[in-house]
């Protein structure tokens, strides 16, 4: 698509944005002083991907699902990273590390915000990157809720990826994983994602108590003989209930 097929589409999606009844198409071609002709194909390629929707019964066009979901998306991780902005920040001091917020986007880890101390590393940049929900502390924690059945469901329709040594690849074992995870309500990921990295992951839940965000701390090797995790679990728990707590969640109703 060229650029002025593009600038075009978003004029498309700009006026139906402001028209929420819909418009015909010669009204559209009106508005945006065009050709029918090129309204047309520019509005059918935009009905393909789900962006604009269109009746058939009376050839109005509307803004799509797939738009207003990823508005939707877009507004949801924006408030959320509002919310949790603050708990993040007090959680670094407390840790002396960087702390991390995710959510899950097509069943991958999405980075939605990072927090790291003054003295950190500068240069390694995640927000916006997609990781394995397999090998992160952030992804099993988001899938904390999954039931067995859920979970080798995704691993048959994703598999495993062996990033490391430490990678638990077996389906089974990484189960047994999540189990443990489930048990003592944190996850972690030992050199599994990145190696001479630990990380710790606690669930963040909404007001349904549905798990719609994960957080998590992580330190290199340099740490690894002195660290006391289910201490810096405990601190990151409390964070992620405070962030709950922000969203909805009632943890003692």
């Amino acid at each position: 698509m060229s650029i002025q097929s593009i600038d075009r589409a978003c004029d498309i999606i700009e006026l139906l944005s402001h028209t929420p009844r819909g418009m015909i198409l010669s009204d559209m071609a009106h508005a945006l002083s065009l050709p029918v002709s090129t309204v047309y194909r520019i509005s059918a390629d935009l009905v393909k991907k789900g962006y604009v929707d269109k009746s058939k019964d009376m050839n109005i066009y509307k803004i799509g699902l797939n738009f207003i979901d990823l508005s939707s998306l877009f507004l949801t991780n924006l408030e959320l990273k509002t919310e949790a902005h603050p708990y993040l920040m007090e959680l670094s001091r407390q840790v002396g590390f960087p702390v991390f917020l995710a959510t899950m986007l097509d069943h991958e880890v999405c980075y939605i915000d990072r927090i790291a101390p003054l003295d950190a590393d500068k240069a390694y940049s995640i927000v916006g990157q997609k990781r394995s929900l397999f090998t992160t502390a952030l992804g099993k924690a988001l899938i904390m809720d999954f039931s067995d059945e859920d979970v080798s469901a995704l691993i048959k329709e994703r598999g495993i990826t062996r990033y490391t040594p430490y990678s638990i690849t077996d389906p089974e074992d990484f189960k047994e994983e999540l189990k443990k995870c489930r048990e003592r309500g944190w996850s972690t990921d030992n050199q599994e994602d990145r190696l001479d990295f630990q990380c710790v992951g606690v669930p963040v839940y909404d007001f349904r108590k549905n798990i719609v965000a994960s957080i998590s701390t992580s330190w290199g090797k340099k740490h690894f003989s002195r660290m006391d995790i289910p201490s810096v679990a405990l601190l990151v728990q409390s964070a992620a209930q405070k962030i709950s707590e922000r969203l909805g969640s009632h943890f003692n109703s």
